[in-house]
């Protein structure tokens, strides 16, 4: 059967921040296990409902000393839960990102040696 996706889906665990977008208390932190520009999977200890909005946020960083790290934030919507499977205590949701923003920080300037 072929591959119906409409991106490229890439295999990372990153910490994500989840929040729903009716009640900005219920924050639900999970690990991504892929990620795409169209949507993120996600495994979390606390079950969501789908068809839910949320707002969520992960770091990416291309090295272990944190550095030049970029942030993803933006707004998704839970498209698909799935229960945990035998052994395991964590909840599969798979959202649908609805528009996102990347912010990279600027490198550090240095003034010209003279």
């Amino acid at each position: 059967m072929p591959n119906r996706r409409a991106a490229h889906r890439h295999n990372l665990a990153l910490p994500i921040v989840l929040v729903e977008l009716s009640q900005k208390t219920h924050v639900i932190h999970g690990t991504t296990q892929n990620i795409s520009t169209h949507g993120v999977y996600v495994t979390t200890d606390l079950p969501v409902a789908a068809g839910l909005s949320l707002e969520f946020s992960f770091t990416l960083s291309p090295d272990t000393r944190q550095e030049n790290q970029a942030t993803v934030a933006g707004k998704a919507r839970v498209v698909r839960v799935e229960e945990p499977v035998s052994g395991s205590d964590k909840v599969g949701i798979a959202v649908a990102i609805e528009s996102f923003k990347m912010s990279i920080p600027s490198p550090p300037s240095f003034s010209r040696m003279r």
